[in-house]
């Protein structure tokens, strides 16, 4: 990981795919349609920009904490949100890492929405909302009526 102050550090964190929920207007009410996100590469991984930080709570208690950095919406992500993770495809990967890389605006300029062909997005069941739901059926297709 990459240094950026004295107890922030980033990083890379891999995923296999992430939901997102589309905003659907339906019989006048808006209800939340679950999207599943994976790399169109079989079996790949998205590579997601992410910071460590350490800091003290008020008590003094060391406190580690992770977020997943986000940026606009690229063409896949742009009818289900207005937002996505920044991901870092495979050759950018190195440059990030890289703790003696200090060309700060070449970093910022791998922050930013990914190619669309990267990823792929389909409609899965509202059902993964419940924490009961496990497996494979939380990320099976459906149709959309």
């Amino acid at each position: 990981m990459g240094r950026v102050g004295q107890l922030v550090r980033w990083g890379l964190i891999p995923a296999s795919g992430f939901y997102e929920w589309a905003a659907i207007a339906e019989n006048g009410k808006i209800r939340k349609q679950p999207y599943y996100v994976h790399p169109s590469a079989p079996d790949g991984l998205f590579a997601f920009f992410g910071l460590l930080a350490a800091w003290k709570s008020p008590a003094g208690e060391t406190i580690v904490s992770t977020c997943i950095i986000t940026t606009g919406a690229n063409a896949v992500m742009a009818p289900i949100h207005d937002r996505m993770p920044v991901i870092l495809p495979p050759e950018q990967q190195d440059a990030w890492l890289d703790p003696d890389n200090q060309d700060v605006a070449a970093l910022q300029a791998l922050i930013g929405p990914c190619s669309s062909e990267l990823m792929h997005a389909y409609p899965v069941s509202p059902a993964i909302n419940s924490g009961r739901i496990e497996g494979s059926e939380c990320i099976a297709p459906i149709e959309l009526r």
